[in-house]
């Protein structure tokens, strides 16, 4: 775990040193998912590229990748008939695709600390930047919003003819 650790502690945002640090991990993956992912390109690469660089066959890679891409550890890209895959950042997997394809207690387990180690310091990292990672810019133009905000009375009906005989 530590080596994964390690590998994805980047400058723009490094694993902060928490006691909810290594719990989340651990709990979101396998000891045998770290071994793997830990030297995986963080560019996108080819399926052969990758099997080159972990020593064994295209087909056995794959049998690996494919349970990493559910749990939003690697990203593949597709276009056309090429495939290529890259490594999501420690943000993208532990915090902002983590509830993706996820439900039950082991999901809530991560969740939790998770949680807390985010509320623990990792998001003080974010704190020099002068501003927010997302934010509105001005355009000094209007722009219609094209919708309409109805008034219940207006949806009640809508609601009561659409469950009536009516449409049967």
């Amino acid at each position: 775990y530590q080596r994964f650790i390690n590998y994805m502690d980047n400058p723009a945002l490094k694993f902060t040193e928490s006691e909810h640090m290594m719990p989340m991990v651990v709990s979101h993956i396998t000891p045998d998912e770290a071994e793997f992912l830990t030297g995986f390109p963080f560019l996108e690469t080819s399926l052969d590229e990758i099997a080159a660089m972990k020593k064994m066959d295209p087909e056995e890679a794959l049998l690996k990748i494919k349970p990493l891409l559910n749990k939003v550890f690697i990203y593949e890209a597709i276009n056309g008939d090429s495939v290529k895959y890259k490594l999501w950042t420690t943000f993208d997997m532990f915090l902002r695709y983590f509830h993706i394809n996820r439900e039950g207690e082991s999901a809530k387990k991560m969740a939790n600390y998770r949680n807390k180690y985010f509320m623990d310091g990792w998001h003080s990292q974010l704190k020099p930047f002068d501003h927010q990672e997302l934010r509105a810019i001005p355009i000094n133009e209007t722009v219609e919003a094209g919708t309409e905000i109805l008034p219940y009375e207006d949806i009640e009906l809508t609601h009561k003819l659409y469950n009536s005989s009516i449409f049967e």
